[in-house]
């Protein structure tokens, strides 16, 4: 068995044993993949994790977004390839969220506890999305609220300057280090004052089609009515463009975020996973 490091020039020989919508991440910049390859180098497994906090002074962990391997073997060599790997990164912990409880079995074999709760993220439709578009229906956007496709580069990495001073990343570790073609623009939406953006709402589309909405934030006196014209303007697009049966997957990540979706999606609960960690070091 030869153990590789998965880039995003390989990536593509572990279709089977990683989904394509983690897949995508390969070649970020705090996502990593080990591959396990055996007779004729035929993919037997592999792990896809991303590191946490590396660019902070916070304390450095990993989460990992993909496990698979063909069998208790590769299993056990992925899994001691990964602990050497993110030692030499410094993590003093590992993380995971699944709802496969085969995999959750795995895991605690190699030393992890976990418990059962509801994940932060909820999933709706583009049917449901609707009811939140239709709350637009007939005003006029502000001027100043605006596609991601009208920002330019500057305008668009300045305000990511003013997020990592303040600390806001969504969902994105590796903020900074993505380009704005990362994003859906034309659902992507912003406000802009002084010709300056002080608030954005950046969707990705995954492989899969699953939208996923990564950054929520807005900066200003007017930051909260800002950020639900946003939304709305967000809303509109995406009910435009995608089917009803397009999936939309929410982090509930902050505070912020689960209030607008317990008011849009009353009654709207994550799936129950099983979310573990181990400490390393």
């Amino acid at each position: 068995m030869e153990l590789v490091k998965i880039t995003a020039e390989n990536a593509d020989d572990f279709t089977e044993h990683i989904d394509a919508d983690v897949r995508c991440n390969i070649g970020r910049s705090f996502f990593k993949g080990i591959g396990a390859l055996g007779d004729n180098y035929a993919p037997l497994g592999a792990v896809v994790y991303e590191i946490l906090n590396y660019d902070s002074e916070a304390d450095t962990k990993c989460r990992i977004h993909s496990f698979m391997a063909a069998d208790d073997d590769t299993a056990k060599a992925l899994m001691e390839e990964y602990s050497n790997a993110i030692a030499e990164d410094g993590a003093i912990e590992s993380l995971y969220e699944t709802g496969d409880e085969n995999l959750d079995r795995i895991f605690s074999s190699y030393g992890f506890t976990s418990k059962k709760r509801e994940s932060p993220e909820i999933v709706v439709t583009v049917g449901e999305l609707q009811k939140v578009a239709a709350m637009a229906k007939g005003k006029n956007m502000p001027e100043y609220i605006q596609s991601m496709t009208d920002v330019s580069l500057l305008q668009y990495r300045s305000f990511l300057k003013n997020c990592l001073i303040k600390g806001r990343f969504g969902l994105l570790e590796d903020l900074g280090y993505l380009p704005l073609a990362w994003f859906e623009r034309e659902i992507s939406s912003c406000s802009i004052a002084d010709e300056k953006l002080d608030g954005v709402l950046l969707i990705r589309r995954l492989p899969s089609q699953t939208l996923v909405p990564c950054l929520f934030t807005a900066f200003g006196i007017d930051y909260q009515k800002n950020l639900v014209i946003i939304m709305l303007r967000s809303a509109q697009k995406v009910v435009e463009m995608y089917p009803e049966e397009t999936r939309v997957v929410i982090r509930r990540h902050s505070p912020g975020v689960k209030q607008l979706t317990d008011k849009f999606f009353a009654g709207k609960k994550g799936a129950e996973v099983f979310v573990g960690r181990r400490a390393e070091g």
